[in-house]
């Protein structure tokens, strides 16, 4: 879990990382403008060359040889040119990367193996949850692993919290909404369930939640019923 400490290092990286990453373009771009200078200068020098050695009969060979070797060094500016441009756009995207992680801490997600959720306290319907999800860059949170079910149950503390869990686009094929693929021999059922409960709303239970303490907690249940959610996002 990441708390106002973590958020607060978390700024200070990123405005530290931010002035070196700024400094060292500054750097870059200034030896790229010095290196540009000094291939005009040689430009102009082998010009210059080539008049004189025409006068002197020089040979074209000769001449042709040091426009070669001006050509080369014109390719090698340019290749350069092109590895800063590239080194700066990955600086920038990380830079966001932690722009948007200092966001999520400060909004009150939690990490846990390798990614953060964010267990709500208001309530919405499942797909009105599944839109605030996706505010983030997220999904309702899918399971896959038996430590983050037990994570899951830890955190929601017997409450009833939407997962990401759903069949209501063909009811018995379960799916998780962010494209994670279901194994029924990783699933957490509560005894009885799924049911598909006759006198729901709609006459449907095509969602799910987490509702108890222990890891056995998934229950179907209808998607208009206003509950809390849990949101994932796994960075990459």
């Amino acid at each position: 879990m990441l708390g106002k400490e973590d958020g607060r290092m978390v700024q200070e990286n990123i405005s530290g990382e931010t002035v070196d990453s700024q400094a060292d373009d500054s750097q870059r771009q200034t030896k790229f403008q010095e290196l540009e200078k000094e291939v005009e200068e040689i430009r102009t020098a082998l010009q210059l060359s080539n008049i004189s050695c025409a006068s002197g009969n020089e040979s074209d060979s000769s001449a042709l040889s040091r426009m070669q070797l001006l050509n080369n060094i014109t390719q090698t500016c340019a290749e350069t040119q092109a590895r800063l441009e590239n080194v700066s756009a990955s600086e920038a995207a990380a830079q966001d990367k932690y722009r948007d992680l200092l966001s999520m801490v400060s909004s009150g997600w939690k990490h846990h193996g390798g990614g953060f959720y964010f267990f709500s306290k208001e309530t919405k319907s499942w797909q009105e949850a599944e839109q605030a999800c996706a505010s983030y860059g997220a999904h309702l949170t899918s399971v896959t692993l038996r430590q983050e079910m037990e994570y899951l149950t830890g955190e929601t503390n017997g409450e009833a919290f939407y997962i990401g869990l759903t069949d209501q686009w063909q009811e018995g094929n379960w799916t998780w909404v962010d494209g994670t693929e279901f194994n029924s021999q990783v699933s957490f059922w509560a005894p009885g369930q799924p049911d598909n409960w006759h006198k729901a709303p709609g006459q449907r239970e095509d969602c799910v939640q987490i509702r108890f303490k222990n890891l056995n907690a998934w229950i179907d249940v209808s998607c208009t019923h206003n509950l809390k959610w849990v949101c994932k996002r796994v960075f990459s």
